[in-house]
């Protein structure tokens, strides 16, 4: 149903252009976390809209503001990260709970069958994971990193959403690898461990520039101006409400268009609409058919 120039142009695009599962695929550290590309950007627009604000105006000021608002953001992710006591960090346990719940919900009985691979680089286990018509292919790490084991799923669950997949659970719950947990085969991002390790509680960011202290430190760049509003293209489309106010002088320097002439109405020949009608004062030509007479008209 969709028309040909639609279809024209998604053959045109490359699959990593259009395809979540393309993009993971390119290497096996990324991630889709839920989100497409263009998520990701409108978030950080809208955590630094305050400074994108003031970058038209001026620069040196919205670029100081960026700055500080980065400091913030690292020393309350730090302190949250101290004062987290579970494996997990609150967004992993959010995300692990939401699979569980599908697991449990989840009217269908999966089989799982287990089988060691030691030539593997590394080595892994090798789970199959069938359906009532489906079979899915699970990969489990034997060696843990930092507690948690890595894995994959062929249904690309982990790869787009970076939490495993109903399939990755139902090994799981098979109990037929003794070591694994629902905490542990949730991707390392996830955990406390590395969330402390990207904010450590010894380190501090501050911001503490002013533009005084810039005044100082750096020579002004004399060859640098600003664009008047006079040089620049007026945009198109209906101006702003918040526009400039014209004085009274300004508003009587603009051309006036001319007033129309009003029409003058036509001679006045001393019979009104009812004398027209009923004939008074109004010659007729002889023979013409007049209160009913017969005649030629």
């Amino acid at each position: 149903m969709m028309l040909q120039k639609d279809i024209s142009y998604l053959e045109n695009l490359d699959d990593e252009e259009q395809y979540p599962a393309a993009r993971c695929g390119m290497l096996d550290n990324v991630y889709m976390y839920k989100r497409s590309s263009s998520q990701t950007v409108e978030a950080m627009n809208s955590a630094n809209k305050r400074m994108r604000l003031r970058g038209s105006v001026d620069v040196v000021n919205s670029t100081m503001l960026l700055m500080k608002m980065e400091a913030q953001r690292f020393e309350r992710q730090k302190n949250y990260a101290a004062a987290c006591d579970s494996v997990l960090t609150h967004k992993g346990n959010y995300l692990r709970d939401g699979v569980l719940k599908m697991l449990e919900s989840g009217a269908e009985t999966l089989h799982v069958d287990v089988e060691k691979v030691m030539n593997g680089e590394p080595p892994f286990y090798e789970c199959v994971v069938r359906g009532v018509k489906d079979m899915w292919t699970v990969e489990i790490a034997i060696e843990s990193n930092d507690g948690f084991y890595q894995n994959s799923c062929t249904c690309g669950v982990v790869e787009k959403d970076c939490v495993p997949c109903i399939h990755v659970y139902a090994v799981v719950k098979s109990k037929k690898i003794q070591h694994l947990t629902m905490t542990n085969v949730m991707p390392e991002c996830w955990s406390t461990v590395v969330w402390r390790r990207q904010f450590p509680a010894n380190e501090s960011n501050a911001c503490n520039i002013d533009i005084g202290y810039l005044k100082f430190k750096y020579p002004p760049n004399n060859k640098l101006r600003y664009m008047p509003d006079f040089v620049a293209k007026r945009k198109r489309g209906r101006p702003k409400n918040k526009t400039r106010i014209k004085s009274a002088i300004e508003l009587a320097m603009q051309k006036k268009t001319p007033r129309k002439k009003r029409k003058t109405g036509a001679e006045y020949d001393g019979l009104g609409p009812d004398d027209v009608e009923y004939g008074f004062d109004v010659e007729f030509d002889v023979g013409s058919n007049i209160d009913g007479q017969e005649g030629e008209v």
